[in-house]
């Protein structure tokens, strides 16, 4: 007998976050970083697009069980859309404040990442929304 509120499939696993502090994310990360790092003055990217960048790539990595629904991509691409107006606003600021301004931004940026996605993609009363 099924009770309301509890899911009827048992045997299909739960969709969330799986962890990302693994070598096999970080390795090509770290490395990513570096060359970046080293391409900075080349690239003319801002700090404020690779803030929004990582906070937009870590989520992505993070919920890779979502990868084959369609609602999980078009939440990351208006997500995405929605930064870029944020992005050339915090630019001149976040060129003067450097450091600080990109770490607050970036962690900020990817927690609403987060709570977006799991927000959208979550289940509600045993059923995929």
């Amino acid at each position: 007998m099924s009770h309301p509120g509890t899911s009827q499939d048992r045997r299909q696993p739960l969709k969330t976050w799986r962890k990302v502090n693994v070598w096999s994310i970080k390795g090509p990360i770290l490395v990513l970083a570096i060359l970046l790092g080293f391409f900075d003055h080349s690239l003319h990217w801002g700090r404020a697009a690779f803030a929004a960048g990582v906070a937009m790539v870590i989520p992505i990595i993070g919920f890779r069980d979502f990868w084959n629904e369609g609602r999980f991509w078009i939440t990351v691409v208006l997500l995405g859309l929605a930064q870029v107006p944020l992005v050339i606003a915090l630019r001149p600021l976040m060129e003067q404040i450097k450091f600080p301004l990109m770490l607050v931004f970036g962690i900020s940026d990817s927690v609403l990442m987060v709570l977006a996605i799991l927000w959208v993609c979550s289940e509600r009363n045993g059923k995929s929304v």
